[in-house]
């Protein structure tokens, strides 16, 4: 059953993003931490790069079928301007009552269209998520480095696992890890 995505290339990342939005904000902070101690992250300076793209033609999972193909960090500076201004106003508008802000920038290039679509996507942290780091704190520094790149693969594999209909809902998702 080889079904067509619905929608222009900006209202499938939309969907995306409406989907799998708690996912990305924890794929988020686990893909811009440096270290698992305080103040090792680059929430100030980066975004964490999420590439989407479309699922497989011979699937048959319901819209937007996007995945996560790739989880990477990009310097803010290098990125066009209207990002940047629009990352300086995400962390000025942030709540006063959060710990961290922190960004992520989907991309998709739709590959019907050739169309490429990228929306940021700013995330407040408060201090119950960023507790979830000071477990870690004592582990040497290549035993973080495994944690947050498994951190990492975990949300993306879940999010893909969501996303390809092998997971039904997050919870099904969470059990095949």
């Amino acid at each position: 059953a080889n079904r067509k995505s619905k929608g222009s290339p900006r209202q499938r990342l939309e969907k995306f993003k409406q989907q799998h939005m708690p996912l990305l904000q924890l794929l988020t902070m686990w893909a811009l931490r440096t270290g698992l101690r305080a103040n090792e992250d680059m929430y100030e300076t980066h975004v964490a790069l999420i590439e989407l793209a479309d699922l497989p033609s011979g699937s048959s999972v319901r819209n937007p079928r996007l995945y996560v193909e790739k989880v990477e960090t990009e310097e803010v500076l290098n990125l066009p301007g209207f990002v940047q201004r629009s990352f300086r106003e995400a962390k000025e508008e942030a709540p006063a009552d959060c710990d961290f802000t922190a960004c992520a920038l989907l991309q998709y290039t739709c590959s019907e269209t050739g169309i490429p679509e990228a929306s940021l996507l700013p995330f407040a942290y408060d201090g119950d998520l960023s507790n979830q780091l000071k477990k870690f704190a004592k582990l040497s520094n290549s035993g973080q480095k495994r944690v947050l790149r498994s951190e990492v693969e975990k949300y993306k594999n879940t999010i893909n696992d969501m996303a390809s209909g092998s997971a039904k809902d997050l919870k099904a998702a969470a059990k095949r890890k």
